[in-house]
């Protein structure tokens, strides 16, 4: 569901989550290799584009991405307070884009929230600008969900695959900081 960042020329394998400056983290990480455009500094969603539509489909990439692990490259897993990440993730469902962009994750979740919370139709849902929720409720939401199946940007951090590698973590409440050390550490 998360495929790591990875080029052969990089030090480690990088290893995030959405919610945790996946977009702060994929402009360092295009940076540091030599990739990072002006189109891709200015626009969130085209950074994440380019990573999914264009980077991550080269040919044999995942292939290479376990032969660098397996070889012993280091894996550095950006993560996020997990409060803060999960109030972030409420806040995407309630706002504007939540509610008048149907594309947009989080009016995906908001519809299935206010179809399991205050058994709105599904037309109800989709339009639902009246409808709110607390957080507490989100967080009940949330507890009920299979989290193997529930948006990436909800889903816990850490997954399955984490344990079967020695993985060091950053976290990205001081993300400048870590940025710095990986640097002065991996020159």
């Amino acid at each position: 569901r998360r495929i790591p960042l990875f080029h052969p020329d990089f030090p480690f394998v990088i290893l995030w989550s959405q919610k945790a400056a996946c977009t702060s983290v994929a402009k360092w990480f295009f940076l540091q290799i030599g990739l990072l455009t002006d189109d891709l500094c200015t626009a969130g969603v085209a950074i994440h584009y380019f990573e999914h539509r264009v980077f991550k489909r080269r040919p044999n990439y995942l292939e290479d991405v376990a032969a660098a692990i397996k070889a012993g490259r280091p894996v550095v897993k950006f993560v996020r307070d997990p409060y803060a990440r999960a109030y972030s993730s409420y806040l995407e469902t309630c706002g504007k884009a939540a509610v008048t962009t149907p594309r947009f994750w989080g009016a995906k979740v908001r519809k299935q929230i206010l179809q399991d919370l205050v058994g709105a139709s599904e037309d109800e849902a989709t339009v639902a600008a009246e409808y709110s929720y607390s957080f507490g409720q989100y967080l009940q939401w949330v507890a009920k969900q299979d989290l193997t199946k529930i948006n990436n940007h909800i889903a816990p951090q850490f997954l399955a695959r984490d344990r079967l590698f020695d993985i060091r973590i950053a976290k990205v409440e001081s993300l400048n900081q870590q940025f710095d050390a990986l640097e002065r550490e991996f020159n």
